[in-house]
């Protein structure tokens, strides 16, 4: 069995390099929780702790962007900018993304992507509660973005329907 979920494991990541490939870094799809679920052989018990850490990790990055600047302005605002902007819109995202990187969260010391990093370690964290060790490895060696697996809940996909 776990020889077989190995083989299936390796197939995905395959699979996810040659996507990347043919249709270039920025076009692969994130992958959705019942895809890491049956790679990893989740019960149906841990896969709800899992997308519950994803969802719960997923709400603190998203508070944390909207939180506003002094000019009444968040990262949320300056997002929604980048994805109408006129022009090439990933010269807009790289912009946007390199504003978390440099820039710092409103009333403290860090950057965004410091906080972003930490909020990723507690996800990881929750996650490591759930799974036993080698479904964690298994899960770990995906290489998945944690916060960007697919579970049904997206409050930047909420937010700009709403905010238009």
């Amino acid at each position: 069995l776990e020889e077989a979920l190995d083989r299936r494991i390796d197939e995905r990541l395959r699979e996810r390099d040659e996507a990347a490939a043919k249709g270039g870094e920025g076009e692969k799809e994130d992958p959705s929780i019942s895809e890491l679920s049956e790679a990893v052989a989740m019960t149906d018990d841990q896969e709800d702790a899992v997308v519950r850490s994803i969802d719960a990790g997923k709400r603190r990055v998203f508070d944390l962007l909207a939180i506003p600047r002094e000019d009444g302005r968040s990262m949320v605002d300056d997002l929604r900018d980048a994805l109408q902007a006129d022009g090439d819109p990933g010269e807009a995202m790289q912009k946007w993304f390199f504003g978390l990187m440099k820039e710092r969260i409103p009333g403290r010391q860090e950057t965004y992507l410091t906080e972003i990093l930490k909020i990723q370690r507690t996800t990881w964290d929750g996650i490591g509660r759930t799974l036993d060790e080698k479904q964690l490895e298994k899960l770990r060696r995906t290489g998945v973005d944690i916060l960007e697996v697919k579970t049904g809940f997206d409050p930047f996909a909420e937010a700009l329907e709403r905010d238009g």
